[in-house]
């Protein structure tokens, strides 16, 4: 269980990021009609981003590839904060990311792939890393300036709502499309999807994890499907949850409550099926 939890867990991974990389520069692509652009590469390397973004919702095109998941997570940083100090807490024993920034979004984990999501930005320094098993080096940052070049997000199809440490999943969950993740708890909230064992459940799942792990787990956890990124309290960001094959998944959130345990291992997990 040691091993899984640092691989699919925010709160074992996150003390391990430990320099700022350089992002590539980029086009952000825009026209009147339509909301600004950009494409964030990451492989087993290095992340690939602008340095600056417009201000307003942005649609930020997350492509993956290599051997290994990955995991973005983006934070606006509070006014005054730098990303230096923001590491420094990152890579403290007892580090809380949270208080120095506010999660905006970015992707579940998930293996070679690409996740649609859309953000709204506001200026100021955003640093951005990529979570994974070990010692991470796949940070980078961007500035966010001006004015909001677009004030509208994207029609969504469905809103997942954070509430209570529960997924409330909107009705056809599992159908693609665009699909907003809002978050009125006070804490910060996530979600990743795992196809499910067959013959398992949701409560399966929940039962394992406060059982520490022992035995067949009731998910494919090496095939992690991506979902919505981080997000703090008060939040909301967008994504596209792509064609999905026939089957029973699971939607988790695994971050950690101040005591340690999983928010999925208190129960914050939703099943959905796709025909």
């Amino acid at each position: 269980m040691k091993i899984l939890v640092k691989t699919i867990t925010f709160a074992f991974a996150v003390a391990t990021l430990a320099a700022l990389g350089t992002g590539a520069s980029a086009t952000v692509l825009a026209s009147a009609s339509t909301r600004p652009s950009i494409t964030v590469r990451v492989d087993d390397r290095r992340i690939m981003a602008p340095t600056r973004m417009p201000a307003g919702y942005v649609d930020i095109h997350i492509v993956t590839s290599g051997k290994v998941h990955h995991h973005l997570a983006f934070w606006h940083l509070n006014r005054g904060v730098t990303a230096k100090r923001f590491i420094q807490v990152l890579k403290g024993p007892n580090g809380d990311p949270f208080k120095l920034g506010t999660a905006i979004g970015g992707n579940g984990p998930m293996l070679a792939g690409r996740l649609d999501t859309t953000m709204r930005l506001v200026p100021g320094r955003v640093v951005f890393a990529d979570i994974v098993e070990g010692p991470t080096t796949r940070i980078t940052s961007f500035e966010v300036v001006g004015a909001p070049v677009s004030t509208q997000p994207p029609p969504a199809v469905g809103t997942i709502v954070n509430r209570s440490y529960r997924f409330v999943l909107p009705a056809h969950f599992g159908r693609p499309g665009v699909y907003g993740f809002t978050n009125p708890d006070p804490v910060a909230h996530d979600g990743v999807i795992y196809r499910l064992v067959k013959g398992k459940s949701a409560d399966d799942l929940v039962h394992w994890l406060q059982g520490g792990g022992k035995g067949r787990p009731p998910v494919v956890f090496a095939r992690p499907l991506g979902g919505p990124g981080v997000i703090g309290s008060h939040w909301t960001s967008w994504f596209r949850l792509p064609k999905l094959a026939p089957g029973r998944y699971v939607l988790g959130c695994f971050l950690p409550a101040k005591d340690g345990m999983l928010h999925a291992a208190m129960g914050m997990v939703a099943e959905f099926k796709v025909h």
